[in-house]
């Protein structure tokens, strides 16, 4: 990008992000590749997030 504009010719083809996508898909485990899941994806929030969040509650007036 130049002055917010795209620079002619600074993307790969199509067909490299195509490959490339195709690649990082098939490097997940299977579970993580399938559109039905049997068991949801385990998401923590961290500590720093959790005291993030809080913080901006109290700046809100918000209870959690």
């Amino acid at each position: 990008m130049r002055n917010g504009e795209m620079i002619p010719g600074s993307l790969p083809p199509l067909s490299e992000i195509r490959e490339l996508a195709q690649q990082n898909l098939r490097a997940l485990p299977p579970q993580y590749r399938a559109l039905d899941v049997e068991q949801p994806y385990p998401v923590r929030f961290s500590e720093g997030l959790q005291s993030l969040r809080k913080q901006a509650a109290q700046l809100i007036g918000k209870i959690i």
